[in-house]
């Protein structure tokens, strides 16, 4: 998969952690995002459906992925505090997906697990 998007993540570890979110969303790396999430993780798909608990949103990661990821383009990371946003586009299987993913951490603490994430894709 391509990687496009200059975003410098070096100085902060939250970053380089959503930046990782959003490589294992269009990997469908399944362990890697669940490892960032805490116990009672919520997963709100905008005009799909809400997700809670890391169980149902390990199924509904397998269910979501929808075949090949060719193309990851970051636009922006944006952190501050116990939160932060990512937006960019995927293109899987020919088809451009732009997404905005806003995570909300559990503590301000640099390593925090992830309490909930509001996403929004939009086919384009």
């Amino acid at each position: 998969m391509e990687i496009e998007g200059d975003i410098v993540t070096k100085n902060s570890p939250k970053k380089g952690m959503l930046k990782n979110m959003s490589i294992a969303l269009a990997e469908n790396d399944v362990a890697y995002f669940t490892e960032q999430l805490s116990n009672n993780a919520t997963w709100e798909i905008i005009g799909n459906r809400t997700i809670k608990g890391i169980d149902d949103i390990q199924e509904a990661l397998h269910a979501l992925h929808d075949g090949k990821t060719t193309v990851l383009h970051l636009d922006h990371i944006i952190t501050h505090g116990n939160v932060g946003s990512t937006n960019g586009h995927y293109i899987q299987n020919g088809k451009k997906i732009a997404f905005s993913n806003i995570f909300q951490f559990g503590t301000f603490r640099k390593q925090a697990k992830i309490k909930k994430i509001t996403s929004y894709f939009i086919y384009v």
